[in-house]
């Protein structure tokens, strides 16, 4: 029952202590308290400071409820924001919320509680986020601040349990039904029943969310550890059929016998394996993670953020989990019953696009996560079985994979371990490591070569006007320069006249293929 003991089924810490460390948060909370102690108001620090502090865990960003009117605290915020020389952003105006983010510090939202502490906490979504203490008590680092605690916040950490505060606690934010799945997992905790039976209930609300706050909420689930996981509970609550709908059918749908999860839940393994190859803390005493190759400053390329203020490393991770949406749409069942899903990399590619538009994502991720889709095939497919890619092909992957290229290499991988599950075999498993290495090496151990000839060459030496002919004929030059076939300017221009002579012009002003 709401507000009710809990049985201890999650993941249990028997020694949660009633105080809240001071040491254990960022230094800037003593600025805070300073700013509105000095003005008189009462402040709580609220949330998730609260409940990682009581958890032992290090904290950036700070949650501050002030009993301010919502015009007041605005007010409040911006001239916090001029005593920390930090940056103020209007949240909500009604409510009364607003940010402050520090230079090279935390980030700090503040909101109006104008009947007090208690009703602000009785709002909260859960038990263990609606716990807080008094700044007016935090004089010093090394004391103690006992915890405001009215929904048994604490009792529920200790038994490993997720509980909303209330049944309507997900009435006038349905984008808090998302939140479960991703506090269940990143803080090992267990969603209690009667919450799981509220979030299902209520599942539906979440249409009516804005696209934009789901994307966020949907991306801090894959940016999170135990990332297959969420996705598990968040399926189980009913919730990732609304957000992603055409993975339902996906379901039950069969593979061939080298794939050892049907569609569905190949979709779900994969993120995990993205998620485990790419983590910096990588277990390499793990064999099969022992043999994917890694590049200089990995780490850092895959955390840098590329779209809607997430990194390359979270886009992969969706990306492993829409790979293969259009599997069902594609499948065929041959003759001698050999199942097929032929185009389903392309056809996959554009619906992803479609989802993505939906969910409001920036057009740089959209690209990035499509791109993968639609070419997450292709590093297998660049030579025959046994053999090496040529230069020419690499090239070719490399100028039309683009962005994507590299991360398409470990999504690959991915995909691999996934589809063999645990029939994995150590000898080809390595074989394909070692061709992904190879391809990878390419872009790292080839200097670009400097350009040969360019555009006004062409056109001044053969009388061609601007148009798509002549980025072909230069696309075709290059390729010749990667694989060593030309190397002078003559080369580059004695290829081109041999293309021109060679080669018809369709009404396009493209060379015949």
């Amino acid at each position: 029952m709401f507000g009710g003991s809990r049985p201890m089924t999650g993941y249990v810490v028997t020694d949660i202590p009633t105080f809240v460390a001071g040491s254990l948060l960022p230094p800037a909370v003593f600025d805070v308290r300073q700013f509105f102690v000095s003005r008189g108001l009462r402040a709580f620090l609220v949330g998730g400071a609260v409940r990682d502090a009581l958890l032992r865990r290090k904290t950036d960003d700070l949650d501050v409820a002030v009993e301010s009117t919502g015009p007041g605290l605005l007010e409040l915020a911006q001239n916090l924001a001029d005593v920390l020389d930090g940056r103020y952003v209007l949240l909500h105006h009604e409510m009364g919320a607003a940010r402050v983010i520090l230079p090279n510090g935390p980030v700090i939202d503040l909101i109006a509680a104008p009947h007090g502490i208690a009703p602000d906490l009785g709002r909260r979504d859960f038990t263990v986020n609606a716990m807080a203490v008094s700044l007016d008590e935090m004089v010093s680092s090394d004391i103690g601040i006992d915890v405001i605690d009215l929904h048994d916040g604490r009792a529920d950490l200790a038994a490993g349990v997720l509980r909303a505060v209330s049944p309507e606690a997900f009435d006038d934010d349905p984008v808090r039904l998302i939140r479960a799945p991703r506090f269940a997992a990143q803080l090992r905790l267990t969603v209690s029943e009667d919450t799981r039976s509220v979030i299902r209930s209520k599942a539906k609300m979440l249409e009516r969310s804005s696209p934009e706050r789901v994307r966020d909420e949907l991306l801090k689930i894959f940016a999170a550890p135990r990332v297959t996981e969420s996705i598990r509970t968040l399926d189980d609550l009913g919730l990732l059929s609304i957000v992603i709908p055409e993975l339902d059918a996906a379901r039950d749908v069969s593979q061939p016998k080298e794939h050892y999860w049907d569609v569905f839940n190949h979709c779900v393994e994969t993120v995990g394996k993205v998620e485990a190859i790419l983590s910096p803390s990588r277990d390499d005493q793990d064999w099969a993670l022992s043999f994917v190759p890694t590049f200089p400053d990995m780490d850092s390329y895959f955390e840098e953020r590329i779209s809607d203020g997430h990194s390359r490393s979270t886009l992969v991770r969706l990306s492993g989990l829409v790979h293969d949406i259009a599997k069902p749409a594609t499948k065929t069942r041959e003759e001698n019953g050999r199942i097929r899903f032929l185009g389903h990399h392309k056809v996959g590619a554009e619906v992803v696009d479609e989802i993505l538009e939906r969910l409001r994502f920036g057009t740089r991720g959209r690209q990035f996560v499509s791109g993968l889709v639609r070419h997450h095939l292709r590093p297998k497919q660049m030579a025959e079985p046994g053999a090496m890619p040529s230069r020419r092909a690499l090239f070719r992957y490399y100028r039309e994979v683009g962005d994507a290229a590299i991360a398409t290499l470990y999504l690959n991988m991915a995909d691999y371990l996934a589809a063999r599950g645990p029939l994995l075999e150590r000898d080809e498993w390595r074989e394909h490591c070692d061709l992904m290495a190879y391809i990878l090496n390419a872009t790292f151990e080839t200097p670009a070569a400097p350009r040969l000839i360019n555009g006004s060459d062409v056109m001044d030496e053969f009388g061609i006007g601007p148009g798509p002919l002549v980025g072909k004929l230069l696309n075709a030059v290059a390729e010749a320069q990667a694989a060593d076939e030309v190397e002078t300017r003559d080369d580059a221009m004695r290829l081109v006249s041999r293309m021109l002579e060679t080669e018809t012009v369709n009404a396009n002003g493209r060379l015949g293929e």
